[in-house]
């Protein structure tokens, strides 16, 4: 199917306001600037601050993005390191109006990526899954005065979108979502408003619009209910900039109301979806470095949008009726999720349960608690190498199960991210928001990194099943498409640039059905070559 617009959907509103605002900035030139979601080398980097016992223990990294005020940052984009000074000597960061307004040209970022047989990755943002080389480009400009902030950071993605083994491929994914296996016949071009942002905040809370990527949850390589596998999408936002310190304890939340898009390449109604999600964290006083959360997404088209309380059904009590007469049809998510810091051991466990179609009542829930569930649990860990205190090796591991429980034979709850009424599933732009494995998908991660204050080289290992719930129902086979990837990863910041080098090699090992008497099984393994280049320089 052709796609329907190749240009970016921003909704006017939108567009025509972060335009003006973003005039106002140029020409007029507290602290709420945000790291977007998969910053290279910088995301990392707080996070193993933090393990390292140099960074807020509070901050729950469930919650993302970060912010300035969270991690205590005037410029959040070159940290001071942990002798204290700042890698390139100074803070991109400029005041005006007597130190009352503050303005700054952001870093701009080049992501490239190359897949010479076939579609691999996720947690990419604009990119698509494409075989060829692709790249993403953006930049812009951050500005504040008093309560008001603006971040103007528009991306524009190109993909060469070459023909692969897998265009068109019978069954796979669901018919009850907006997966295509490939964009269109030609290369894809598109503009996002990307991370951008406007806000008004005052102390730890933040009001505002944003086509920023979000995270919710603790996990590293997924989320089950919110990552930046898709592009961002437009939504409106109340959330938490830093923790908020009570007699009980620090919480952290975000509360939004968006608009998802179909991607045009796949038969499904030409409807706009409107996604109400919110996202709970909560650190006991009296159990530091413990955070426990919850997260709830609810999806509907937008003709079933007839009353107010259609636009806030994230205060609703939790139902399975969702389908019945008098019920607005809706696909609702949920999970709940945990993550203990240790900072004495200089390591983190964390874990993230979710469950797609809601129990009938108490009794489904003892009785049958691996329906329509999926879950994540990992581990990392930095150890001190002898003779020098600031070098470690790092050693993270990480699983995510996507697949259906074996009760699926009797009672069938469909692959996760598909919905039988909200036949997009949960994809925004024809690609996922929650984990980008994908629904039936199953993952096992391991990385060893050598670590250097900002700079590290490292290996690591997936071994990744595509679609379990597909081969498992249609070929009976306990597993389907199988990649097994090994890599090598490299990242290193001088002064004002960043440099992320990754190269992977991918065995891909397929189980297809063939037309023959004894329908058996077609092995069919092939090789692929990722490589993936991302730059980053600072003003």
């Amino acid at each position: 199917m052709p796609r329907l617009n190749t240009q970016y959907t921003i909704s006017n509103t939108l567009h025509k306001v972060l335009l003006i605002a973003g005039l106002f900035l140029i020409t007029y030139s507290a602290k709420s600037q945000t790291l977007p979601v998969g910053t290279p080398v910088l995301e990392e980097y707080y996070r193993r601050m933090q393990l390292l016992g140099k960074l807020d223990s509070s901050i729950s990294f469930t919650v993302r993005p970060l912010s300035s005020e969270a991690l205590q940052e005037e410029d959040i984009f070159n940290p001071v390191d942990s002798a204290g000074d700042r890698a390139s000597g100074h803070s991109g960061i400029r005041t005006f109006a007597n130190g009352k307004g503050k303005f700054q040209v952001l870093p701009i970022t080049l992501q490239t990526q190359y897949n010479s047989k076939r579609p691999y990755g996720w947690n990419d943002g604009p990119m698509i899954p494409a075989r060829g080389f692709q790249t993403v480009l953006s930049a812009g400009v951050y500005g504040k005065y008093g309560p008001l902030s603006i971040q103007l950071r528009p991306e524009v993605v190109y993909a060469e979108n070459r023909s692969h083994a897998f265009d068109n491929y019978p069954g796979i994914p669901d018919a009850y979502i907006d997966l295509p296996d490939r964009f269109g016949e030609k290369s894809y071009k598109k503009l996002f408003p990307g991370q951008s942002s406007i806000r008004l905040t005052t102390g730890p809370v933040s009001l505002g619009v944003s086509s920023e990527n979000l995270w919710w949850g603790p996990g590293i390589q997924n989320s089950l209910l919110m990552s930046n596998t898709a592009p961002g999408f437009n939504h409106f936002t109340l959330n938490t900039v830093k923790p908020i310190n009570t007699e009980i304890g620090a919480f952290e939340g975000q509360l939004i109301g968006g608009r998802l898009e179909g991607s045009g390449f796949t038969d499904k109604p030409d409807d706009w979806r409107y996604l109400s999600g919110m996202t709970l964290s909560y650190q006991p006083r009296w159990i530091p470095g413990l955070f426990i959360g919850f997260t709830r997404s609810l999806q509907s088209y937008s003709k079933d949008l007839n009353e107010f309380s259609d636009y806030i059904p994230i205060f609703k009590a939790f139902s399975n009726k969702s389908n019945q007469q008098g019920q607005t049809p809706s696909d609702q998510l949920v999970s709940v999720f945990s993550r203990w810091l240790w900072k004495d051991a200089n390591a983190e466990i964390y874990l993230e349960y979710s469950r797609g179609d809601h129990a009938v009542n108490l009794r489904d829930y003892i009785i049958e608690p691996e329906h329509s569930r999926a879950y994540l649990v990992g581990f990392q860990k930095l150890i001190e190498l002898p003779g020098n205190r600031s070098e470690y090796l790092q050693l993270a591991l990480e699983g995510t199960h996507l697949t259906q429980s074996i009760n699926y034979s009797i009672r069938n709850a469909s692959s996760v991210y598909t919905h039988n009424q909200i036949v997009h599933g949960y994809t925004h732009d024809g690609q996922l928001i929650g984990a980008g494995i994908g629904p039936g998908g199953d993952l096992q991660s391991l990385q060893v990194n050598w670590i250097r204050t900002k700079n590290n080289f490292g290996v690591n290992i997936e071994r990744y099943v595509y679609n379990n719930d597909y081969f498992g129902n249609s070929f009976l086979q306990t597993e389907g498409r199988t990649y097994l990837a090994f890599g090598l990863e490299m990242m290193r910041k001088y002064k004002e640039l960043i440099l992320n080098c990754i190269i992977q090699s991918i065995i891909s090992n397929d189980r297809q059905k063939v037309a023959s008497k004894a329908a058996s099984l077609k092995h069919n393994s092939k090789g692929n070559l990722q490589a993936q280049l991302n730059i980053s320089y600072s003003f």
